[in-house]
Protein backbone atom coordinates (compact mmCIF):
# COMPACT_ATOMS: atom_id res chain seq x y z
CA UNK A 1 0.00 0.00 0.00
CA UNK A 2 1.23 3.50 -0.81
CA UNK A 3 2.29 5.77 2.01
CA UNK A 4 0.74 9.25 2.07
CA UNK A 5 3.98 10.77 0.78
CA UNK A 6 3.96 8.46 -2.25
CA UNK A 7 0.35 9.29 -3.10
CA UNK A 8 1.20 12.99 -2.84
CA UNK A 9 4.17 12.56 -5.17
CA UNK A 10 2.05 10.76 -7.77
CA UNK A 11 -0.75 13.31 -7.40
CA UNK A 12 1.59 16.27 -7.79
CA UNK A 13 3.16 14.72 -10.88
CA UNK A 14 -0.21 14.01 -12.48
CA UNK A 15 -1.48 17.51 -11.71
CA UNK A 16 1.70 19.07 -13.12
CA UNK A 17 0.92 17.40 -16.43
CA UNK A 18 -2.82 18.17 -16.26
CA UNK A 19 -2.59 21.80 -15.16
CA UNK A 20 0.64 22.76 -16.90
CA UNK A 21 2.60 23.85 -13.87
CA UNK A 22 4.11 22.84 -10.55
CA UNK A 23 1.61 21.80 -7.87
CA UNK A 24 2.22 21.40 -4.15
CA UNK A 25 -0.30 19.38 -2.17
CA UNK A 26 -1.14 19.48 1.53
CA UNK A 27 -1.23 16.55 3.90
CA UNK A 28 -4.12 14.22 3.11
CA UNK A 29 -7.53 14.21 4.75
CA UNK A 30 -8.85 10.63 4.50
CA UNK A 31 -12.41 10.36 3.19
CA UNK A 32 -12.81 6.59 3.45
CA UNK A 33 -13.13 4.33 0.44
CA UNK A 34 -13.64 0.92 2.03
CA UNK A 35 -11.69 -2.22 1.23
CA UNK A 36 -11.49 -1.64 -2.55
CA UNK A 37 -9.89 1.81 -2.57
CA UNK A 38 -8.50 4.68 -0.53
CA UNK A 39 -10.03 8.12 -1.05
CA UNK A 40 -8.44 11.30 0.33
CA UNK A 41 -8.75 15.05 -0.08
CA UNK A 42 -5.66 17.17 -0.69
CA UNK A 43 -5.58 20.96 -0.60
CA UNK A 44 -3.59 22.59 -3.41
CA UNK A 45 -1.18 24.83 -1.54
CA UNK A 46 0.56 26.11 -4.63
CA UNK A 47 -0.25 25.73 -8.31
CA UNK A 48 -0.71 27.45 -11.66
CA UNK A 49 -3.48 29.96 -12.32
CA UNK A 50 -6.85 28.29 -12.53
CA UNK A 51 -5.92 25.36 -10.31
CA UNK A 52 -8.75 24.17 -8.03
CA UNK A 53 -8.53 24.74 -4.30
CA UNK A 54 -8.48 21.01 -3.60
CA UNK A 55 -8.67 17.61 -5.27
CA UNK A 56 -9.69 14.09 -4.34
CA UNK A 57 -7.22 11.29 -4.99
CA UNK A 58 -8.49 7.73 -5.25
CA UNK A 59 -6.24 4.69 -5.37
CA UNK A 60 -7.28 1.13 -6.12
CA UNK A 61 -6.63 -1.45 -3.41
CA UNK A 62 -6.10 -5.17 -3.78
CA UNK A 63 -8.12 -7.38 -1.43
CA UNK A 64 -7.46 -10.93 -0.29
CA UNK A 65 -5.33 -12.74 -2.87
CA UNK A 66 -5.70 -9.97 -5.48
CA UNK A 67 -2.85 -7.90 -6.83
CA UNK A 68 -2.90 -4.69 -8.83
CA UNK A 69 -1.73 -5.62 -12.32
CA UNK A 70 -3.13 -3.42 -15.11
CA UNK A 71 -2.01 -5.83 -17.83
CA UNK A 72 -3.98 -8.86 -16.60
CA UNK A 73 -7.65 -9.40 -17.40
CA UNK A 74 -10.05 -10.30 -14.62
CA UNK A 75 -12.34 -8.71 -12.07
CA UNK A 76 -9.54 -7.40 -9.85
CA UNK A 77 -8.52 -3.95 -8.64
CA UNK A 78 -7.23 -2.75 -12.03
CA UNK A 79 -10.48 -3.80 -13.73
CA UNK A 80 -12.52 -1.90 -11.12
CA UNK A 81 -10.36 1.21 -11.41
CA UNK A 82 -10.53 1.17 -15.22
CA UNK A 83 -14.32 0.83 -15.11
CA UNK A 84 -14.48 3.84 -12.79
CA UNK A 85 -12.02 5.87 -14.87
CA UNK A 86 -13.69 5.08 -18.20
CA UNK A 87 -17.22 5.81 -16.96
CA UNK A 88 -16.23 9.14 -15.41
CA UNK A 89 -14.28 10.23 -18.48
CA UNK A 90 -17.12 9.15 -20.76
CA UNK A 91 -19.71 11.02 -18.69
CA UNK A 92 -17.51 14.11 -18.59
CA UNK A 93 -17.59 14.04 -22.41
CA UNK A 94 -21.28 13.31 -23.04
CA UNK A 95 -23.09 14.89 -20.08
CA UNK A 96 -23.14 18.39 -21.53
CA UNK A 97 -24.45 20.84 -18.93
CA UNK A 98 -25.75 18.05 -16.67
CA UNK A 99 -23.53 17.56 -13.63
CA UNK A 100 -23.72 13.78 -13.20
CA UNK A 101 -20.35 12.88 -11.65
CA UNK A 102 -17.04 14.50 -10.67
CA UNK A 103 -14.57 15.31 -13.44
CA UNK A 104 -11.45 13.22 -13.90
CA UNK A 105 -8.48 15.58 -13.75
CA UNK A 106 -5.77 12.96 -14.26
CA UNK A 107 -5.01 9.28 -13.86
CA UNK A 108 -2.03 6.95 -13.62
CA UNK A 109 -2.44 3.53 -15.22
CA UNK A 110 0.61 1.96 -13.56
CA UNK A 111 -0.08 2.87 -9.94
CA UNK A 112 -3.90 2.79 -10.07
CA UNK A 113 -4.43 6.41 -9.06
CA UNK A 114 -7.18 8.81 -10.12
CA UNK A 115 -7.21 12.53 -9.39
CA UNK A 116 -10.79 13.80 -9.28
CA UNK A 117 -12.70 17.03 -8.93
CA UNK A 118 -13.48 17.69 -5.28
CA UNK A 119 -17.22 18.04 -4.70
CA UNK A 120 -16.50 19.33 -1.23
CA UNK A 121 -19.89 20.95 -0.74
CA UNK A 122 -21.64 17.62 -1.28
CA UNK A 123 -23.49 15.66 1.38
CA UNK A 124 -23.83 11.89 1.15
CA UNK A 125 -27.31 10.83 0.07
CA UNK A 126 -27.23 8.20 2.82
CA UNK A 127 -26.77 10.96 5.42
CA UNK A 128 -29.89 12.73 4.16
CA UNK A 129 -31.95 9.53 4.09
CA UNK A 130 -30.88 8.64 7.63
CA UNK A 131 -31.55 12.17 8.85
CA UNK A 132 -34.61 13.67 10.53
CA UNK A 133 -35.99 15.72 7.61
CA UNK A 134 -38.41 13.67 5.48
CA UNK A 135 -38.97 16.52 3.00
CA UNK A 136 -35.24 16.81 2.37
CA UNK A 137 -35.03 13.03 1.95
CA UNK A 138 -37.84 13.06 -0.61
CA UNK A 139 -36.27 15.94 -2.56
CA UNK A 140 -32.90 14.17 -2.57
CA UNK A 141 -34.44 10.92 -3.84
CA UNK A 142 -36.18 12.79 -6.66
CA UNK A 143 -32.86 14.45 -7.57
CA UNK A 144 -31.19 11.03 -7.44
CA UNK A 145 -33.73 9.62 -9.88
CA UNK A 146 -33.29 12.61 -12.18
CA UNK A 147 -29.52 12.04 -12.26
CA UNK A 148 -29.88 8.36 -13.12
CA UNK A 149 -32.40 9.18 -15.83
CA UNK A 150 -30.18 11.87 -17.33
CA UNK A 151 -27.18 9.55 -17.30
CA UNK A 152 -29.11 6.89 -19.16
CA UNK A 153 -30.60 9.38 -21.63
CA UNK A 154 -27.22 10.97 -22.41
CA UNK A 155 -25.51 7.61 -22.99
CA UNK A 156 -28.10 5.65 -25.01
CA UNK A 157 -26.69 4.93 -28.46
CA UNK A 158 -23.11 5.78 -27.44
CA UNK A 159 -21.76 2.39 -26.46
CA UNK A 160 -19.06 2.58 -29.12
CA UNK A 161 -17.64 5.81 -27.70
CA UNK A 162 -17.58 4.29 -24.22
CA UNK A 163 -15.87 1.11 -25.43
CA UNK A 164 -13.12 3.14 -27.08
CA UNK A 165 -12.30 4.77 -23.75
CA UNK A 166 -12.62 1.57 -21.70
CA UNK A 167 -10.68 -0.68 -24.09
CA UNK A 168 -7.79 1.79 -24.24
CA UNK A 169 -7.28 1.48 -20.48
CA UNK A 170 -6.88 -2.25 -20.08
CA UNK A 171 -8.13 -5.79 -20.62
CA UNK A 172 -11.76 -6.60 -19.83
CA UNK A 173 -12.80 -9.18 -17.27
CA UNK A 174 -12.88 -12.89 -18.07
CA UNK A 175 -16.67 -13.03 -18.32
CA UNK A 176 -19.10 -14.18 -20.96
CA UNK A 177 -20.57 -11.09 -22.57
CA UNK A 178 -23.73 -11.18 -24.67
CA UNK A 179 -23.87 -9.33 -27.95
CA UNK A 180 -26.46 -6.86 -26.64
CA UNK A 181 -25.17 -6.12 -23.13
CA UNK A 182 -21.98 -6.35 -21.10
CA UNK A 183 -23.62 -8.08 -18.16
CA UNK A 184 -21.85 -10.99 -16.48
CA UNK A 185 -25.28 -12.41 -15.60
CA UNK A 186 -26.91 -14.27 -18.45
CA UNK A 187 -30.66 -14.16 -18.95
CA UNK A 188 -31.13 -17.88 -18.37
CA UNK A 189 -29.51 -17.59 -14.93
CA UNK A 190 -32.27 -15.24 -13.81
CA UNK A 191 -35.03 -17.70 -14.66
CA UNK A 192 -33.16 -20.65 -13.15
CA UNK A 193 -32.49 -18.76 -9.90
CA UNK A 194 -36.14 -17.78 -9.60
CA UNK A 195 -37.33 -21.35 -10.12
CA UNK A 196 -34.84 -22.62 -7.55
CA UNK A 197 -36.04 -20.05 -5.02
CA UNK A 198 -39.68 -21.01 -5.57
CA UNK A 199 -38.85 -24.71 -5.16
CA UNK A 200 -36.78 -24.08 -2.02
CA UNK A 201 -39.62 -22.14 -0.39
CA UNK A 202 -42.20 -24.74 -1.39
CA UNK A 203 -44.32 -22.15 -3.20
CA UNK A 204 -46.67 -23.24 -5.97
CA UNK A 205 -45.97 -20.93 -8.93
CA UNK A 206 -48.86 -19.23 -10.67
CA UNK A 207 -49.99 -20.39 -14.08
CA UNK A 208 -48.02 -18.69 -16.82
CA UNK A 209 -44.81 -18.29 -14.80
CA UNK A 210 -42.60 -19.80 -17.48
CA UNK A 211 -43.90 -17.36 -20.07
CA UNK A 212 -43.28 -14.40 -17.77
CA UNK A 213 -39.74 -15.59 -16.98
CA UNK A 214 -39.06 -15.97 -20.68
CA UNK A 215 -40.23 -12.39 -21.25
CA UNK A 216 -37.94 -11.12 -18.46
CA UNK A 217 -34.99 -13.07 -19.86
CA UNK A 218 -35.59 -11.66 -23.33
CA UNK A 219 -35.82 -8.09 -22.02
CA UNK A 220 -32.61 -8.58 -20.01
CA UNK A 221 -30.65 -9.97 -22.93
CA UNK A 222 -32.02 -7.53 -25.50
CA UNK A 223 -32.60 -4.12 -23.89
CA UNK A 224 -33.11 -2.42 -27.26
CA UNK A 225 -33.63 1.34 -26.71
CA UNK A 226 -32.85 0.90 -23.00
CA UNK A 227 -29.18 -0.01 -23.59
CA UNK A 228 -27.26 2.64 -21.65
CA UNK A 229 -24.38 3.15 -19.27
CA UNK A 230 -25.45 1.76 -15.90
CA UNK A 231 -23.74 2.42 -12.60
CA UNK A 232 -24.94 -0.99 -11.30
CA UNK A 233 -24.23 -0.01 -7.67
CA UNK A 234 -26.02 3.37 -7.28
CA UNK A 235 -26.35 3.13 -3.52
CA UNK A 236 -26.93 6.22 -1.34
CA UNK A 237 -23.34 6.15 -0.07
CA UNK A 238 -22.15 6.30 -3.68
CA UNK A 239 -24.03 9.57 -4.24
CA UNK A 240 -23.45 13.17 -3.19
CA UNK A 241 -26.16 15.79 -2.95
CA UNK A 242 -24.62 18.98 -4.39
CA UNK A 243 -26.67 22.18 -4.66
CA UNK A 244 -30.05 20.41 -5.10
CA UNK A 245 -28.61 17.91 -7.58
CA UNK A 246 -27.18 14.44 -6.96
CA UNK A 247 -23.87 13.31 -8.45
CA UNK A 248 -22.72 9.72 -8.69
CA UNK A 249 -19.44 8.25 -7.40
CA UNK A 250 -17.62 4.91 -7.59
CA UNK A 251 -18.38 3.50 -11.04
CA UNK A 252 -16.26 0.40 -10.37
CA UNK A 253 -18.92 -1.96 -11.75
CA UNK A 254 -20.25 0.31 -14.49
CA UNK A 255 -21.03 -1.15 -17.91
CA UNK A 256 -23.48 -0.84 -20.79
CA UNK A 257 -26.63 -2.75 -19.91
CA UNK A 258 -30.38 -2.36 -19.39
CA UNK A 259 -31.08 1.08 -17.89
CA UNK A 260 -33.72 -0.31 -15.53
CA UNK A 261 -31.00 -2.20 -13.63
CA UNK A 262 -30.30 1.21 -12.09
CA UNK A 263 -33.86 2.42 -12.46
CA UNK A 264 -35.34 0.00 -9.92
CA UNK A 265 -32.79 0.65 -7.18
CA UNK A 266 -34.89 3.05 -5.14
CA UNK A 267 -37.99 0.90 -5.66
CA UNK A 268 -36.17 -2.22 -4.42
CA UNK A 269 -34.50 -0.47 -1.47
CA UNK A 270 -30.97 -0.51 -2.93
CA UNK A 271 -30.35 -4.29 -3.10
CA UNK A 272 -26.53 -4.18 -3.28
CA UNK A 273 -26.12 -1.78 -0.37
CA UNK A 274 -25.45 -2.08 3.30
Amino acid sequence: MFAESQIKIVGERLLFDALGGRVRLSAETPLGGGDRSTVSRFQILDGPAGAPASVVIKRALATGTESYDPAIAGTGPAWRLFNDWAALQFLNEVAGDAALAPRVLAGDWGTGVLVLEDLRSGIGLHEILLGADPAAAEDALVAYSVTLGRMHARTIGKRGAYRQIRDALGPPAHVAVSTATESSIQAEQLADAFRLTVDTLGVMPATGLDGELAAVATAWAHPGPFLALVHSDPCPDNCLSVHSTVQLLDFEFARFDHALIDGVYGRMHFPSCW
